[in-house]
């Protein structure tokens, strides 16, 4: 009994450490975000206003390549991940994002922005 007891115990540690391993986000690679919020100089955007601009997110199409569509214009830049920070290049630019489960939330420029995964 007893070394059944400490084989079932070393088997649920390894499981664990896989598990841990494993990272608690999901890959960006492959999903889309859509924008959901701007603001910027004391005016929000968000919901129908927004909407009536078109097209307006981002899609990270592998594992370091981004696309950011905006009214019907696509820009292709790169992305870094390092813990809940997520940051995006364009045109040499790079904009920190801050992932918060299906949220991604920055500011640059005097400028806020929120994505949500769609």
């Amino acid at each position: 009994m007893k070394k059944k007891s400490c084989l079932l115990f070393a088997c649920l540690l390894v499981l664990s450490l896989a598990l841990v391993g494993c990272g608690g986000e999901e890959k960006l690679a492959g999903t889309k975000w859509k924008l959901v919020k701007f603001e910027s100089q004391g005016t929000t955007m968000e919901g129908d206003a927004l909407a009536s601009m078109g097209d307006l997110g981002m899609e990270f199409v592998d594992d370091t390549t981004v696309k950011m569509s905006l009214m019907g214009m696509s820009i292709e830049g790169t992305y870094t991940v390092e813990g809940n920070t997520v940051t995006i290049e364009y045109f040499d630019q790079p904009i920190a994002f801050q992932r918060n489960g299906n949220q991604l939330s920055a500011e640059y420029d005097g400028e806020a922005m929120v994505l949500e995964k769609e």
